[in-house]
């Protein structure tokens, strides 16, 4: 393994959490809590690769908008 994660790492990785959420969704035996947990994950791995290939001013607000989320 690389010392080092990169960009590319990351979205990737964002990527895959986001497909296995997706998938867990089409299980409709889901808990409301779990389904409520499964969209705050997706919200917060999609708002992160649009943090990581946005422009500046995108960037900036998507990290308003997650530091938003563990207030």
């Amino acid at each position: 393994l690389p010392d080092e994660i990169t960009v590319p790492d990351l979205k990737k990785f964002c990527q895959m959490q986001i497909s296995s959420i997706e998938e867990q969704w089409k299980n409709l035996d889901n808990s409301t809590h779990k389904n409520e947990r499964l969209i705050t994950l997706h919200s917060v791995y999609t708002t992160l690769i649009k943090a990581l290939t946005g422009s500046k001013q995108e960037r900036e607000i998507l990290e308003d908008y997650l530091t938003q989320l563990i207030k």
